[in-house]
Formats: structure tokens, sequence, C-alpha cells
């Protein structure tokens, strides 16, 4: 993946959507971290570098994961 998440919670869950066989591609964009896609039906969501509650960003992230675990 390259750089790590700032926020244990996220870089956890960001690691497990890795081994769930998503893409997670870094791109810094103002407070944006990187994004998180699944590259079978391109669905994709932003990830945020400094998100208000890190606990709530994990939770998305492996919602995402969910969600699209059968896609890949």
């Amino acid at each position: 993946m390259g750089d790590r998440h700032p926020k244990a919670e996220v870089e956890a869950a960001l690691q497990k959507a890795e081994h769930a066989g998503l893409k997670v591609k870094k791109d810094p964009n103002g407070h944006r971290w990187g994004r998180l896609i699944c590259c079978p039906c391109a669905a994709e969501t932003k990830v945020w570098g400094t998100p208000k509650c890190p606990g709530t960003e994990a939770k998305k992230i492996l919602e995402f994961v969910r969600k699209h675990a059968k896609c890949v």
C-alpha cells in the first residue's frame, strides 16, 4: 500500500480491505487521504486523512469491504 494512514483504526481497516482483494490508493487531495476501490465493479469510496471520528471512518471502510467481498 505504501504510506500508512495516520489513524491506527483506519489503517487496520485498510489492511483488511487489501487482504480482501480491494485496491487501496493513496491520493492526497485536501482532507482526503486516498480511495478504496473495488476493481471488478469500479465502485470506490473516499478515505479521509483527518476523520472526525476514526472509529466511524474504519466502520465505513469495513462496510464497503463487506458489500464488495463478493465482487473480488
